[in-house]
């Protein structure tokens, strides 16, 4: 496991083979290569070292078995490289593979996923009926949803905001272990946010069909979303089976009501027969003509609460029961503020740690006779309480530990 977690660290900072050859000392290029391929194993002071320039602490976190890998479908930037779509990749399981650990000492594991299973479409008619059979599965009718990221969190998906580089919106896959997983640009407006998850809901269950890709890929996710967040008999009920002319009048409640901007209720009207051509485009000009199709979001804010919080409840309940440190908290979920603490050790756990430095400095002979002795007694032990072999081990779980050489 220390190959695939080495490589997924030195992608997370953007790293070469050789450039973190260089920063550790002592290594090439070639060694990097061997251990990411699992050809060979660095020896206990490397791997610390290795750790330490990675970021990663404890060391032994380079060895954890992960809870789950994940496969990224879609991408919704066709601007970032190969190098940076690397790194964010790595830098996202790692971040899904906490929140699933999490998950595990919290609560047992995420909520089963409950929605349809994925089916193709190849038209905008079929992306329509796969958003309303999901609506169908989750009771919703044709009525507007409040808070779309927690229901959507509550029927199974982990849901991630990201701070991601230019370029970046969104991201979906599914996890070895079959949770699917939205990632959010957490600098979006909410509306944004909204559309974005019920795009990247399209990508995972309505994929498009072989020979479609791109941008007709993308519009019929788009469309997808835009029925979820706004069913047509929703849209008709509310605008009317025929129109002429939409004002900002009605559509600005609208957006408050359902969570989709002004110029998405316009897409909208257009897209299931409100509004004609001729509407359309006068629609969208008056948009441009005003500003609003960039100034929207401020202009005409909407309040709704789109932000993930499923991560941030079980985190603050794992550090509220001890179960993860500060500096785990710190580190996967750097948006809280948390500081990681200094706490003095418990008066046994210093003693033992007393314990085991002295046993370091003895001879070499000595060490290897107190610690055969040691083997021998916890050997008689559990043998005489068939009891104690029931208990399982928590090395990897995300407390910290001390990376530095003894000295």
């Amino acid at each position: 496991m220390l190959g695939a977690r080495l490589r997924a660290a030195r992608l997370r900072l953007g790293l070469t083979q050789e450039e973190l050859a260089a920063r550790v000392g002592g290594l090439t290029k070639a060694a990097v290569s061997n251990y990411e391929c699992g050809k060979r194993m660095p020896e206990a002071g490397l791997l610390r070292r290795l750790a330490r320039e990675l970021g990663v602490r404890p060391a032994s976190e380079l060895l954890r078995e992960p809870v789950v890998t994940v496969e990224w479908l879609a991408y919704r930037s066709t601007v970032l490289g190969a190098k940076t779509l690397s790194a964010l990749e790595a830098e996202l399981a790692d971040r899904v593979d906490a929140c699933l650990r999490v998950h595990q000492l919290v609560s047992g594991g995420p909520e089963p996923w409950c929605a349809i299973p994925p089916r193709e479409v190849s038209s905008a008619d079929e992306a329509e009926v796969a958003a309303g059979e999901l609506r169908a599965a989750w009771g919703l009718g044709i009525e507007p949803v409040h808070g779309l990221v927690p229901l959507v969190e509550r029927r199974g998906t982990v849901v991630i905001e990201f701070g991601g580089p230019p370029g970046f919106d969104g991201l979906s896959g599914w996890t070895s272990a079959g949770t699917p997983v939205v990632v959010l640009e957490q600098a979006s407006p909410p509306e944004r946010r909204r559309l974005s998850l019920a795009h990247e809901l399209g990508h995972l269950l309505a994929p498009t069909a072989p020979g479609l890709a791109g941008k007709a890929a993308e519009r019929l996710a788009f469309r997808f979303g835009a029925s979820l967040i706004v069913p047509a008999a929703a849209a008709r009920r509310e605008l009317g089976t025929r129109r002429t002319r939409l004002s900002l009048d009605e559509l600005v409640p609208l957006k408050r009501l359902y969570g989709l901007s002004v110029a998405g209720w316009v897409r909208r009207a257009w897209d299931v027969g409100i509004i004609g051509d001729r509407a359309y485009r006068s629609a969208n000009i008056e948009l441009r003509s005003t500003g609003l199709h960039r100034s929207e979001a401020q202009v005409y804010p909407y309040e709704g609460l789109e932000h993930p919080e499923g991560f941030r409840h079980l985190v603050a309940r794992a550090l509220a029961e001890g179960l993860v440190s500060d500096a785990w908290a710190a580190r996967h979920l750097p948006e809280l503020g948390i500081a990681p603490v200094d706490r003095p050790l418990p008066p046994a756990t210093a003693a033992a740690g007393a314990r085991l430095r002295a046993l370091l400095r003895l001879p070499r002979a000595e060490r290897q006779a107190q610690l055969a002795e040691a083997a021998a007694f916890a050997a008689k032990l559990y043998a005489g309480n068939p009891d104690m072999l029931a208990f399982a081990s928590l090395d990897g779980e995300p407390f910290d530990g001390d990376d530095e050489e003894p000295e």
